[in-house]
């Protein structure tokens, strides 16, 4: 893996994202929209750079504004995603 993301990361100090969010564990990883809901998430570690992730990124980037992608086919991580 190559340097740093470039893209901001939650530090949820108080832990209000994960009981919003409902973690069950970690490592646990979102994929958010504009809106900042999470639309995509894995609980196993990702590897940024592969090909599944990489298609969930670009299906945000390039959603409208205030649309749902369903990134949720490219996450192979258990298939999971957020309600």
């Amino acid at each position: 893996m190559s340097g740093p993301v470039r893209f901001p990361i939650l530090l949820d100090r108080d832990r209000a994202a994960m009981k919003r969010w409902r973690v069950e564990g970690l490592p646990m990883s979102f994929v958010l929209d504009r809106d900042l809901r999470p639309v995509s998430l894995s609980a196993e570690p990702l590897d940024w750079t592969s090909p599944p992730v990489l298609a969930v990124l670009e299906a945000v980037v390039d959603a409208e504004p205030n649309a749902k992608p369903d990134a949720a086919k490219a996450n192979d991580n258990r298939g999971r995603r957020t309600p």
